[in-house]
Order: C-alpha cells, then structure tokens, then sequence
C-alpha cells in the first residue's frame, strides 16, 4: 500500500494467495504476522517469509509457496510554510531604532532559513515607517524526512516610529513704558528648550497702547 505521512502510525496488514486449487488453504501459522507499519516517510517490509504460512488441503499437490513480500510506503507529505517577518513600534527617541528576526509555521522537522547574504532587519531614526523588504528568495526551506515544502509564504516585518509627544512652553514677551502721548508696544516671545527639527511660530505676538 501507499499512503502520504501525517504525523501518525500508518499501517497495511494481510494477503492473498494465487493459483491456489481448490481445497488447498494457505494461512499464517500462530504467532506470524503479515503487517507492515510505520509513522515516518520510507518504506517498511512485513519482511514475510514461506516459514511464516501452513498449506491444508488437497492431499494431492505438494505445494510449494513463492512468497512475494507485503509492504507500506510513506510519501513525504506537500506544505506550504509561512514565514512572518517581526514587527515593532517605537516612539521617536532621536538614535536609530531596529527591530530583527522572523517567525514561522513550520512543523517539526521543517527548517526555515536566511539565505547568505540576506537578512531580517528594519531600521530607522525619524518618525515613519520601515520595512524590512523580505521575500520568498530570501529563505530556504528543508523539509527534512517527512515533508517535501511547496512554497514559502512571506509576511514583510517592519519598524513603526511613532512621533514622540513634548509639551513647549510658550511666553511672551513683556515690557514696562512711560507714557508719552504716543502708541508703545511690545512684541515677540520666547520658548523653552526646543529639540532640534522642531520650530514655534505665530502670525504677531504684539501688544500696544497710547493710555
């Protein structure tokens, strides 16, 4: 018999016989077994032999038996293998962030890997959005002794800086005049500490008067 690996203990059992007359019987003596079974992929032998059967009957033949052995085979099964690139967010600290690595659906026995020369990495400093850019050229799959892999899956990883939240303080300016008749004024302010990129500005900060 032929069957495709699944994980589990497979197995075929029993025989028949040919060119047999009738009244001749052949069976499987006490103690012999005509099964072959196995879990992983390959080809198991019931390993069966003319000792193993007894010959009833006709008293008329002298029987001779031709034994062709039973046996299982196990295919390797057919996959697809996901592979997802890993995915971080991060708030805008002003050095370079990264995130690094990959994860995968494949079962045991099943190894993922990086090409030469290829790797999982998204890196950044400003706010936005990085990529690390993987594809299916980008891994090799082995499918090791029970499974033959079809085709990689591939989910992209990626870096998400998010913009990081300050608060500015704003004051304007102030001034104390004599009074003189005419309209005096102050104008302008000033900021706390600002990081560098960013940048205050308004459309007139004036204050005036004559009284």
């Amino acid at each position: 018999d032929e069957k495709v690996y699944n994980t589990k203990e497979q197995s075929v059992s029993g025989f028949k016989t040919t060119g047999a007359p009738d009244g001749v019987t052949v069976a499987l003596k006490g103690g012999s077994t005509a099964v072959a079974a196995g879990t992983d992929a390959g080809t198991y032998a019931m390993n069966l032999t003319a000792d193993d059967f007894a010959v009833s009957g006709d008293s008329n033949y002298k029987v001779t038996l031709k034994i062709v052995d039973g046996s299982l085979k196990i295919n390797k099964a057919e996959i697809e293998v996901g592979v997802i690139g890993n995915k971080s967010t991060a708030t805008y600290s002003g050095s370079e962030q990264k995130v690094e690595g990959t994860m995968n659906d494949a079962p045991s026995g099943v190894t993922v890997s990086l090409k030469s020369g290829s790797t999982a990495a998204a890196k950044g400093t400003n706010a936005g959005t990085y990529k690390m850019g993987l594809t299916a050229d980008d891994f090799t799959a082995d499918g090791g002794n029970n499974y033959t892999v079809t085709k990689i899956n591939v989910t992209d990883g990626k870096l998400i800086i998010q913009p990081a939240a300050i608060e500015v303080t704003v004051k304007g300016n102030t001034d104390t005049k004599t009074y003189n008749g005419n309209e005096q004024k102050v104008e302008g302010f000033t900021t706390s500490t600002l990081p560098s990129g960013v940048t205050v500005k308004n459309s007139g900060a004036v204050a005036k008067g004559s009284d």
